[in-house]
């Protein structure tokens, strides 16, 4: 599993590179990197974005709500063909534990009797993934930092933690500037507006690849929209569209704020542990 995890992250990555570092040396990069990518790539994208459970531990805004992430392509004939690739129920309390519900989406609605699920609890210092067919939980442990320091400028000094100074080390020369068309981005901020019961914030990035940045005989736009709410301190809607690949949204629907059952933060009795002590 972890295998296949890295292995589709590597591919967000070389799809991503080219553009992320065509906008760098630009100047044009904003907050938010440009969704590109086949539909799988973008599912991967569009999970990462809703934070759950990567980052530092979000508490005192506890909630529970169902994420839908529906995929849509138009065919050259106008038909469009629309699924729902991913369904997740979140949860988290007060204390900023955490429970990941994965439902795998099966053809015909027909449904699954498998759910993946992954509980996260900085408190006790553990993430566990449960088993349901074998009854148990591996457990890892909570990585002890999230955010890295800032890396220092070359041939700057810093302490470390002993005290000791020492350099940063030197890099290599900078990179030419590449004769690759530059593309360009926007970055706009959207309204507030209600989703769910809850009060979101948006952005919208515009990407345009000129004529020629990958074979294209005309300017490719892509544009992507992130919607936050404060009350959840979490991303909540998010629409990516690319004429390449189609429209795909991540919503959160059910949104509830009220805190909920602290059973869902537990391995279950009946669940053996296993992996790290």
């Amino acid at each position: 599993m972890r295998i296949a995890f890295q292995a589709a992250c590597s591919l967000v990555a070389i799809a991503i590179a080219p553009a992320l570092s065509q906008a760098v040396r630009s100047g044009s990069i904003g907050a938010v990197i440009p969704a590109i990518g086949p539909p799988h790539e973008m599912v991967m994208r569009g999970g990462l974005t809703f934070g759950e459970p990567m980052g530092r531990p979000v508490v005192g805004m506890p909630y529970s709500a169902e994420r839908i992430v529906e995929h849509t392509q138009t065919l050259a004939d106008g038909t469009h063909i629309k699924q729902i690739v991913q369904r997740v129920k979140l949860y988290r309390d007060s204390e900023g534990r955490t429970r990941r519900e994965t439902i795998p989406t099966l053809p015909n609605g027909a449904t699954p009797r498998t759910v993946f699920v992954i509980i996260s609890d900085p408190v006790a210092g553990y993430r566990y993934i449960l088993n349901a067919g074998a009854h148990t939980a591996r457990r890892m442990r909570w990585p002890p930092g999230n955010i890295l320091p800032p890396r220092p400028a070359a041939g700057s000094e810093w302490f470390t933690k002993s005290g000791h100074v020492v350099k940063a080390p030197a890099t290599s020369a900078p990179a030419q500037p590449s004769a690759r068309p530059h593309l360009t981005m926007s970055r706009e901020r959207l309204g507030p507006q209600e989703i769910d019961g809850v009060t979101a914030q948006g952005w919208r990035i515009t990407t345009t690849y000129p004529v020629g940045y990958f074979g294209n005989d005309g300017p490719v736009t892509t544009t992507s929209e992130t919607w936050t709410s404060p009350e959840l301190g979490m991303v909540v809607l998010s629409k990516t569209s690319d004429p390449r690949y189609g429209e795909q949204t991540s919503k959160l629907t059910n949104i509830s704020l009220e805190e909920p059952d602290p059973a869902l933060f537990q391995v279950p009795a009946d669940y053996k542990i296993v992996g790290q002590p």
